[in-house]
């Protein structure tokens, strides 16, 4: 079984389980090169499930409208091209695969950077293959897309 998870946003990632493999990339920063990385990367591989991170219309601190419609247009796109590759997407909300994966909850006194640098912490130790050569910022962009993919993995005793 194939496994694809995918932490939309621009600063998300697209990660990818085949056998014990895990292959995980930032989020393009266009939709040809979107369509052409999950073309790539799934085409040949025909992953079984895809899931996909379920995220409000909030993104965070206070934003304008105008950055709220970008991130549900980008998210709506990327999961039209997941669904008309014939791949099934699972929608998840974080609260849901951060549980199943034993992640605690962010407290109240700890920063968004040492949140997802915990994050990044725990996806190294899964699959420290995976963060070979990547820098930070790269790391904290693929983070969560990997971990989705061990809640897939689990749930599906793969």
């Amino acid at each position: 079984m194939i496994i694809m998870a995918v932490d939309p946003g621009a600063s998300g990632g697209i990660a990818i389980l085949s056998g014990v493999v895990v292959s995980a990339f930032p989020t393009p920063d266009t939709d040809e090169k979107i369509v052409e990385l999950l073309r790539s990367q799934c085409e040949p591989l025909t992953p079984a499930i895809c899931i996909f991170e379920k995220v409000g219309g909030y993104i965070g601190e206070k934003q304008p409208g105008s950055a709220m419609f970008n991130f549900g247009d980008s998210n709506g796109f990327v999961r039209g091209v997941i669904k008309s590759m014939g791949i099934p997407v699972e929608m998840v909300t974080p609260q849901n695969w951060q549980k199943i994966i034993g992640i605690p909850k962010r407290s109240k006194e700890e920063t968004k950077i040492n949140w997802k640098d915990r994050l990044v912490a725990k996806a190294q130790s899964l699959y420290p293959r995976t963060f070979a050569g990547l820098n930070k910022t790269q790391s904290r962009a693929i983070a969560d897309a990997v971990l989705m993919l061990e809640y897939g993995r689990r749930l599906r005793n793969f």
